[in-house]
């Protein structure tokens, strides 16, 4: 037979009964897929161990890894070490603290232009002190974006003001029936969890949180000067214009492996909706396109979503993930799925909320989890 997949391997680490009775038999005849499978063992344990207060419990086998999780400190230790690490390689996955969170809020142009400004329709301008809906989105769509292009992009934070007030954090909760009452969202109900994935979920909100940018031309022309870089003029009334962005509230359930890491994590949320203050929506939306750095293939793509505010681009690393269009409960949704096959996710907008679905599963178990919930 030929040899098993990476991500196979990977996901085997944790579950035992994700290798069939031939795959077991091919790794004990086979020095290359041993060599994988003792290679991700090490990579669990390694997490573990970043993750863990105490120390693991890895003995090289497929065995769970018993630990503590202590995020913020694993994060504390990521950081330290991010600090000597090649500068132009940016984090790809995982929640960052709350000051690191709101860095990758403003970086780079791209986020701004997918979450709200790309969206809007081709209005007249809103009058100076009037506050017009410009992004309800009804449902998802991928921009692919190459990994080399990201660090290169432009800091909004050069641009303007950001404030993001209150704590965007997760709070977690006892219980569905208490994330129910302080989110005022349904908490899904997965009918059948996936082969590996056992016990019961954890709970968590996430509050309503407003956050608001204000362009500056001052702040544009002093970091134009600062990089070197030629800024394309900023048009009459965006300085000083107002963006706002309105997410959650929303609730998370998720399921941890052995070693405190999750393993299915499933979001539901108000979708993200946005206004704006004193400027015309299309003269921002050519603006932001216009910034130095941004990709021409994801501006391509942006600009070919349609101008109504219905839609949610979803950014997708080329390099690392696949993604494919499919529909859940009778809307579309968009499909990602790590190129090793160790991971996957759902995502679609229905009535007004967004749902992701998101583990260390194959695509077959995430969609199976997705179109199963009530």
């Amino acid at each position: 037979m030929s040899h098993p997949s990476e991500g196979l391997l990977r996901r085997a680490v944790d579950e035992p009964a994700a290798m069939g009775d031939a795959e077991r038999a091919h790794l004990g005849d086979c020095e290359r897929c041993r060599a994988e499978l003792a290679a991700a063992i090490a990579d669990r344990d390694a997490v573990a161990a970043r993750l863990s207060t105490g120390t693991g419990t890895g003995t090289g086998t497929m065995t769970e890894t018993e630990t503590t999780p202590d995020v913020d400190a694993a994060w504390r230790r990521l950081a330290a070490t991010l600090e000597t690490a090649d500068p132009r390689v940016a984090p790809l996955a995982g929640p960052p603290p709350r000051q690191a969170r709101r860095s990758r809020f403003r970086r780079p142009v791209v986020a701004v232009a997918a979450a709200a400004v790309v969206a809007v329709g081709t209005t007249a301008a809103a009058a100076a002190a009037d506050w017009l809906p410009i992004f309800k989105p009804e449902r998802v769509t991928a921009v692919t974006l190459d990994v080399r292009d990201v660090s290169a992009m432009p800091d909004l934070s050069a641009y303007g003001e950001l404030d993001v007030p209150g704590d965007p954090e997760p709070h977690d909760v006892a219980s569905a029936a208490e994330a129910a009452e302080r989110s005022g969202i349904a908490v899904p109900e997965v009918a059948g969890l996936p082969r590996g994935v056992t016990g019961s979920p954890r709970y968590a909100v996430i509050d309503r949180t407003t956050a608001r940018f204000t362009f500056s031309a001052t702040k544009a022309r002093e970091a134009a000067r600062r990089s070197g870089h030629d800024l394309p003029p900023m048009p009459a009334g965006v300085d000083g214009s107002v963006l706002e962005l309105q997410v959650g509230p929303g609730v998370i359930e998720t399921w941890t492996s052995g070693g405190g890491i999750p393993k299915l994590g499933v979001l539901r949320m108000a979708a993200p909706v946005a206004s704006s203050e004193g400027v015309s929506l299309g003269t921002l939306r050519d603006y932001l396109l216009a910034q130095p750095g941004l990709p021409a293939e994801a501006a391509d793509q942006l600009r070919r979503i349609p101008l109504d505010g219905s839609v949610l681009p979803i950014p997708v690393p080329k390099q690392l993930a696949t993604t494919h269009p499919t529909t859940v409960d009778g809307v579309q949704a968009t499909e990602v799925a790590l190129r090793d096959g160790s991971a996957a996710a759902l995502v679609w907008i229905k009535d007004g909320e967004l749902t992701a679905v998101v583990g260390s599963l194959d695509v077959a178990d995430v969609t199976e989890v997705a179109r199963g919930l009530r």
